[in-house]
């Protein structure tokens, strides 16, 4: 196990919504926190259920920006920097990754979606994605967007 690691106390490390949508600033933490990572065994994959997946992601993730919880994911064995956000109401692709990916995609009954800075943005379709992260495999259905921005994430 190794640290990959440290905030010290006061660290803002999260951020929330006011009631109008607009980004506000969390206090930092109470206390010191560190991320540690424990590499996987050569063991047998084992399906972990979807509820307990993201508890168990192993910290392959690297921190970006303004810490961000950045990771690699693998579809079709090609790496993919994934942004994990507990506060979207769905999973987003971008049209850019879905042709390098050589995926094709279904229509949807939706055709937008709003964005956390207010604006609207197209919903091009919807993909099946088989992500690999570590020794957990995941299906997702993630809707097709010309491009991703800060705004989508």
């Amino acid at each position: 196990m190794r640290k990959v690691c440290s905030y010290p106390a006061g660290t803002k490390l999260f951020n929330g919504l006011s009631l109008d949508g607009s980004l506000k600033a969390l206090p930092g933490i109470p206390y010191a926190a560190e991320v540690w990572y424990d590499p996987p065994t050569t063991a047998a994959v084992t399906d972990f259920p979807p509820c307990a997946s993201a508890l168990m992601l192993p910290v392959a993730a690297l921190l970006a920006g303004d810490s961000l919880p950045l990771f690699t994911a693998h579809v079709a064995s090609v790496p993919i920097n994934t942004l994990i956000d507990t506060g979207a109401s769905h999973d987003f692709v971008s049209e850019a990754m879905i042709k390098r990916l050589g995926l094709s995609v279904r229509p949807t009954s939706w055709s937008h979606v709003s964005l956390a800075d207010g604006g609207k943005q197209v919903i091009l379709g919807q993909v099946e994605l088989r992500l690999v992260v570590g020794p957990l495999r995941l299906s997702v259905s993630s809707y097709v967007l010309p491009a991703l921005t800060s705004a989508v994430w």
